[in-house]
């Protein structure tokens, strides 16, 4: 079906703007005639005479007809008619178009005359285009965009059109689309992908026809809008992207030709049986409105331009006198054998707009001050030379013919797509939930890695309290050393009755200074402070595991915390073992000390005088001061009664380190129970056999009753210990006669000779099976 049509062309002339009424020329309110009283008594205005001043040169008579360049109606005009230039002169020429909108028109009436029209043909399969055209700062941006509170034709065409399309539901699918571009010098740019504050460059896209002669343009992006609050959405975020800048003669002059183009496609429902016919017509209609904001025709010495902008200036009016070209062949039938489209992308875009399938409205928009005389005039001249120009439109319809049988073979292979796409969302589905739980996963590997950090750098920062915890343990047990010798010392100072009172008392005096440094030290020993810097650098993240329902990570974490305090009591128990080891050694060296004495060669020391000369030793090493400094005393090497015997210490057998992984804890192994029988001849001093008067033997009891009960054997020295020993009575003696006087017990002396006979081989002698028998008035003592 195709129908002839010419196209519409409607003319809107602009209000003036304040600037221009303040330029505008006074009507005299009097009615004047020439002669010398009235001009000697007018109440004119002086701007009626003043050649500055502008006026109105657009009249509109109805709807249809326009004068432009009237005669003024005051008689005074003529004597300023005598004064404007020749060219200048009234006109006085009208103009006939489709539809003529005055200065107090509002937008609302401009689409009811121009567009209104054209929305039934759209729905009805005619393409339909409606473009303003006319010099810059006549008001066609604001013809076809408007305002927000003002909105043009594009919003009010959109809400006529989603109106309409809700009533056509029920029996067609309606699908709309809308893009929306701009002509930039020459460049097509998407203006709704373009984001306003970017600084990036916008692609430049291209023009191009397929078989059926149709322009499309490739890359091009589109979008469905729902509801009028979309719609003006689009509008205005493609009006923000569209290129504006100011000139003398507009403050926001358009620099670019804005196309935005509708898209309808319907089709329509063919749920229903037909039963006259096997065969069924399926009829889609596709259309497409377009809405084109053309730029502004300047010229150079009324906008200023200079530069960039002059440049602009010079395409618009390139484009625009290519479109007015293509008007003028198409107006001349018998010349029409070529038409310049492709002069410009402007004109190949309009190509099916002026002499194509599409019904076309042509909004010319002039100033009515004349200040824009010429502008007005060549506008009015384009547009009057449009109407002449002659479409064929058809309507888009394809019609197809297909029989039942192909439906039923869609349906089904529909329904094969859908089947595969619901497995295929089921999997996706699952592998989402997948990748959420494995990116959880990942997430809470990255807390467990930062909280194991957290941990280490506590640990490495906690290293000086460690220290400092190790050495008030082992200062403590020295403390109880020092404490159990001098209670030993005491007890057997009171059975021997060699010591006075005095003597006693000052020891006893030192021994409560000791348990009030113990009491100092005990307090010091608080592993849980470390303990708890620990748990407190992960307690925020345990908290957020648990939040998350991740126990396992919190337990984990628990557990590194509980192996970091397990390697603070390992350490604790080292130094505890360490000195235990050392006091051990140190307590049976003393007993034995105390125990030999009596046994040297010719009695040479009894008791009495070795309790007298421990007590000096003992009161010697330490000086009598109103307070014992331990750690002081530790310094300088002078541990009281402990640093005299030369015994290896015990190597530390774990290291504070930090882990730099999870370790696992290994349970220590059992310390193995050491009998008295087998402890080395390096850390203990054998039991010694005494004879009392009536030459009956009499072996010395061990001081470890468990092992005696044990195994009912003891140690006794050597003969080569024997030896050793009569040695130091000698010494003794040669150092008593030296000094008979003297009360102390030389020490360097001392020392050495002890440890070369506790290092000597000892002999084993059983109880049970070897009993000790007389021979001749001598005590025997069985090998061992």
């Amino acid at each position: 079906m195709k129908e002839g049509s010419s196209i519409s062309v409607a003319v809107r002339v602009r209000p003036f703007t304040e600037r221009e009424k303040g330029l505008l020329a006074e009507t005299p309110k009097s009615k004047e005639f020439l002669g010398d009283g009235s001009l000697a008594v007018s109440n004119t205005s002086s701007n009626t005479f003043c050649t500055n001043g502008i006026r109105k040169i657009v009249r509109v008579l109805d709807d249809n007809v326009l004068i432009f360049d009237p005669p003024e109606e005051n008689p005074l005009a003529k004597v300023q008619k005598s004064l404007l230039p020749a060219g200048k002169r009234f006109r006085d020429v009208r103009y006939a178009f489709d539809r003529l909108f005055g200065e107090e028109a509002s937008q609302e009436d401009v689409y009811k005359g121009t567009t209104e029209p054209l929305l039934d043909s759209v729905l009805q399969g005619y393409n339909a285009t409606v473009f303003a055209y006319g010099a810059t700062g006549c008001g066609k941006t604001h013809t076809i965009s408007g305002r927000p509170d003002d909105p043009g034709i594009i919003f009010l065409t959109m809400r006529a059109l989603l109106d309409r399309v809700e009533g056509l539901k029920r029996t067609m699918n309606v699908d709309i689309s809308v893009s929306y571009l701009e002509i930039y010098n020459e460049k097509i740019r998407d203006l709704l992908v373009q984001d306003p504050l970017s600084m990036e460059k916008p692609k430049s896209l291209n023009i191009c026809e397929d078989a059926e002669q149709n322009v499309s343009v490739p890359g091009l992006s589109y979008f469905t809008p729902t509801n009028l609050e979309e719609v003006m959405e689009i509008i205005i975020r493609g009006n923000s992207n569209r290129t504006m800048s100011p000139t003398e003669a507009n403050a926001v002059s358009s620099r670019s030709h804005a196309v935005l183009q509708i898209y309808i496609t319907q089709t329509p429902k063919s749920g229903e049986k037909q039963e006259e016919s096997e065969s069924q017509n399926s009829h889609k209609v596709r259309s497409v409105f377009s809405f084109i904001d053309l730029a502004g025709s300047e010229r150079a010495s009324a906008t200023k331009n200079r530069g960039k902008r002059l440049v602009e200036g010079a395409n618009i009016n390139r484009s625009l006198l290519a479109l007015g070209n293509c008007i003028n062949s198409l107006c001349e039938p018998r010349r029409r054998q070529h038409v310049p489209y492709r002069d410009s992308k402007l004109t190949r875009l309009l190509k099916f707009s002026l002499g194509g399938n599409c019904r076309t409205c042509m909004i010319v928009c002039i100033s009515p001050s004349s200040e824009h005389y010429d502008e007005t005039h060549n506008t009015l001249k384009y547009g009057n030379r449009a109407k002449n120009i002659k479409t064929k439109v058809s309507r888009n319809v394809v019609s197809v013919d297909r029989h039942v049988s192909e439906y039923v073979r869609t349906i089904y292979e529909l329904r094969q797509k859908v089947s595969i796409l619901q497995k295929r969302i089921a999997e996706e589905s699952k592998q989402l939930a997948l990748n959420k739980e494995v990116r959880k996963i990942s997430s809470r590997e990255i807390k467990m890695l930062d909280a194991r950090s957290m941990l280490k750098n506590s640990f490495d920062g906690s290293r000086d309290l460690q220290k400092s915890l190790i050495e008030h343990v082992r200062t403590l047990r020295r403390i109880e050393d020092e404490i159990t010798l001098t209670k030993m010392w005491i007890s057997i100072a009171k059975e021997s009755d060699a010591m006075s009172g005095h003597n006693i008392k000052s020891v006893e005096t030192r021994l409560a200074k000791l348990y009030d440094q113990r009491s100092l030290i005990t307090a010091k020993v608080n592993p849980e402070e470390i303990c708890k810097t620990f748990q407190n650098s992960i307690s925020h993240i345990v908290s957020s595991f648990k939040g998350e329902g991740a126990d396992m990570y919190a337990d984990m974490l628990q557990d590194d915390v509980d192996l970091l305090k397990s390697i603070i009591e390992n350490q604790i128990l080292d130094a505890k073992h360490e000195s235990e080891t050392f006091s051990s050694t140190s307590r049976k060296l003393i007993q034995n000390l105390f125990l030999l004495f009596p046994l040297l060669p010719g009695n040479a020391i009894d008791v009495n005088e070795s309790l007298a000369r421990a007590f000096d030793q003992l009161v010697g090493i330490v000086p009598s001061e109103p307070t014992i400094q331990v750690p002081n005393l530790i310094e300088k090497g002078k541990a009281p009664l402990l640093s005299m015997f030369e015994i290896p210490r015990s190597p530390s057998r774990f290291k504070a380190r930090s882990p730099s992984k999870a370790a696992r804890v290994l349970k220590k192994p059992l310390k193995k129970r050491v009998r008295f029988s087998e402890v080395p001849t390096t850390s203990s001093v054998p039991p010694v056999e005494i004879k009392n008067k009536d030459s009956k033997p009499k072996v010395e009891k061990s001081l470890d009753k468990h092992n005696m009960n044990n195994d009912r054997s003891f140690l006794v020295p050597s003969r080569d210990a024997r030896n050793s020993l009569t040695s130091l009575s000698l010494h003794s003696n040669v150092a008593k006669n030296k000094s008979s006087h003297s009360s102390k017990w030389p020490t360097h002396t001392l020392s050495p000779i002890i440890t070369t006979a506790l290092k000597q081989p000892v002999r084993r002698i059983s109880l049970v099976s070897q009993p000790l028998q007389k021979t001749g008035g001598t005590e025997n003592t069985p090998n061992a």
